[in-house]
């Protein structure tokens, strides 16, 4: 989740001609319960004051991503240096949504006709012998096994290109 919204936050950035990209750091629950995720204002707020670049920014990503809930902004002294703090609240339900969809399309993607096959051997012939059993004596386990492992190699192989 982190990442598809630094993703998201950063492409936006991008829009607004801000290269530098950001992290976001999830919040400690033990601190508020008020955020999920912070993100540092100062490196990327420029010449601009920090609290107000800090304010516009969180009103903008909030109205154009839709799995940010709210904002706030926060200050943090930290010697003569004061650090400025987007905080960002995720909307449950829209994450609810974003992920059954990413599950959804994961699924679409894995489980079709050619997953788990590669052609890397493709053109290669390889020839599997198998299923040996002695005419003369009786059939047993042993032998339904190489019949069973012996078909199993081959479809292996076959699914390689083989």
């Amino acid at each position: 989740m982190k990442d598809k919204l630094e993703e998201l936050i950063n492409k936006f950035l991008r829009e607004k001609g801000i290269s530098r990209p950001i992290k976001l750091d999830p919040v400690i629950k033990s601190i508020s319960d008020k955020a999920d995720y912070a993100l540092i204002v100062n490196p990327i707020a420029k010449k601009k004051d920090p609290f107000t670049f800090a304010e516009e920014l969180g009103l903008q990503l909030t109205e154009s991503i839709p799995l940010l809930e709210s904002f706030f902004v926060s200050k943090n002294q930290k010697g003569k240096h004061t650090l400025v703090f987007l905080n960002f609240k995720v909307n449950p339900n829209k994450l609810t949504e974003h992920l059954a969809k990413e599950m959804r399309k994961t699924f679409e993607d894995t489980f079709t006709d050619s997953f788990g096959y590669y052609a890397t051997n493709k053109g290669k012939t390889v020839i599997v012998e198998h299923t040996s059993a002695n005419p003369i004596a009786p059939l047993h386990v042993g032998n339904l096994r190489n019949s069973i492992q012996g078909d199993t190699f081959a479809r292996i192989l076959g699914a390689t290109g083989y």
